[in-house]
Order: structure tokens, then C-alpha cells, then sequence
């Protein structure tokens, strides 16, 4: 479809000129990876694909305890920064494939496991690129995705997705729950969320990584402090402001498990 041509455009452009600013280097600090590095048992034979890969931090985190990772994305100026750093850290293991997570380059049941980390809120259509990850899996292989969710309340959903689409017009929708074990197992996989966490974003900050005009983050404001004025919403997001007069929220992120049914 057009519409998704135009979304994934946008998203290359996106993120062709902010790909620095996603580089993340050093101990690993993030809540879920570390909750998947401590609940995966490897065997180190795994063949890993990394889909929304950009520079690679996935991937190259789990590198020690894989035989073979691929990191996919759409974006060539992601994957030149990956493929730098992981060249650096010697990891020879890995590789890095330009690519559609809704057209996967690669034979049914290539992969032991699949991760996605904060990326699927960014692809147009989420159920022929679920079901694109299950198809590539082997019977008994996991998904991983993590990714920004929408609260079951419809203001909640409106005012994350009105103010996400403000900040990068890159961004599809951040999904609710209910929606992705839908997802999930029209694919033919389980579903099982694993783990909840929440990230806190001043409005400055979350808006100057994405380099978002100045005119724009006045327009994300106004929508945070209507928001605010609805106690539920208020509480769902932390929306408050600081003594400098500066709005920050959580981003509610989860990760959702699937494993993918034995052949009979």
C-alpha cells in the first residue's frame, strides 16, 4: 500500500538523521535486556535474528551467548553504525542486513529466536510483520518484542499516540495489550507478558533527541497539560511539572513473549 510505503519513507529519513543519537555504548543498564539476558537459557548454539537492529546494542549484548546474530533494519545509516561497533568489539559472529520486517529475506524456520526492542511502533502493518517473525522461526522458537504500549483507557491511548505522532511523524501506534496478544496469536504463537517497566522522559530531553521543531514541542506541550487536567490520564502517564516549569511522563514499555507450536 501506499500509506505504508510513505510510513516506512519516513522512517528512513527519521531516523538516517538522529542514527548518532540511538548509539548506545557500555554496561548494560536497561531493564528488559536484563531481564531477558537472566530468563533465556542459552545453549550458545542459537541463531538470533535482531529486527528494528539500529546500532546494534540488542544484538551485540547478546552476542556472548549466541552462535550466529543477524541485525535487520530498514535504515543503511543505522546499520553503518552498528557494523562500526560491533567491527571495533570484534565481533565477527555478527551481521547486518538491510530489510522488511513484513517481507523477511530469509526460509521459513531460520531462527532459534527473534527480538524486536522499541521498534514495532513503527511498522504499518503489525500483523503481517508478527506473523513474518513467526514464519521465520523454528517450532519451539521465541519471540521477543518490546515495545511502548497504550493503556487500556481510550483518553490514555489518544493522548501517547497523539503526542508520539507530533514528536516523529515516523510513528504508526503504540498498541494496546489486548491487541498484541491478538496479534501474536492470529500468528500462531503463545503470549505471555514477561515483564513491565516504565521510563520517565522530561519533555525537553524527549524532544530534543528526535531534533522535533521548536513550534511542535509547543503543540506537545499544550496536549500534556490538557491531559493533565484528567486525573486518570495525569496518573496513567506521571504527567508533572517540575519547579523550572518543565512537563515530564512515563512511556509505559512491556515485553511480550511468544513461542512458536511444535510441528505435529
Amino acid at each position: 500500500m501506499e500509506g505504508q510505503d510513505d510510513v516506512k519513507h519516513q522512517v528512513k529519513e527519521y531516523f538516517s538523521k538522529t542514527a548518532e543519537n540511538y548509539l548506545v555504548k557500555g554496561e548494560v543498564k536497561e531493564p528488559d535486556l536484563l531481564h531477558m539476558l537472566q530468563t533465556i537459557s542459552f545453549t550458545g548454539q542459537e541463531r538470533m535474528l535482531d529486527i528494528g537492529t539500529a546500532t546494534g546494542r540488542t544484538l551485540m549484548t547478546f552476542a556472548p551467548h549466541i552462535r550466529e546474530g543477524i541485525g535487520l533494519d530498514l535504515t543503511p545509516a543505522m546499520l553503518a553504525i552498528a557494523e562500526r561497533e560491533a567491527k571495533a568489539a570484534g565481533l565477527t559472529h555478527l551481521s547486518w542486513q538491510e530489510g522488511d520486517v513484513e517481507n523477511l529475506p530469509f526460509a521459513d524456520g531460520s531462527f532459534d529466536l527473534i527480538t524486536a526492542r522499541i521498534c514495532a511502533h513503527h511498522f504499518p502493518n503489525v500483523q503481517r510483520a508478527v506473523e513474518e517473525m513467526a514464519r521465520v522461526l523454528k517450532p519451539g522458537g521465541r519471540l521477543m518484542i518490546v515495545d511502548n504500549y497504550a493503556p487500556e483507557h481510550d483518553g490514555g491511548d489518544v493522548f501517547i499516540n497523539a503526542i508520539e505522532i507530533l514528536r516523529d511523524n515516523s510513528h504508526v501506534r503504540e498498541w494496546r495489550l489486548s491487541e498484541w496478544k491478538s496479534f501474536y496469536e492470529k500468528a500462531g504463537l503463545s503470549f505471555v507478558v514477561d515483564f513491565e517497566y516504565r521510563t520517565f522522559h522530561p519533555l525537553g530531553a524527549w524532544t530534543r533527541k528526535s531534533q522535533t521543531p521548536s513550534d511542535v514541542v509547543a503543540q506537545i506541550e499544550q496536549d500534556i497539560i490538557a491531559a493533565a487536567s484528567d486525573e486518570s490520564i495525569r496518573d496513567i502517564f506521571n504527567l508533572k511539572q517540575n519547579q523550572q516549569g518543565e512537563w515530564s511522563f512515563d512511556l509505559l514499555k512491556a515485553l511480550m513473549v511468544g513461542v512458536k507450536r511444535e510441528s505435529p
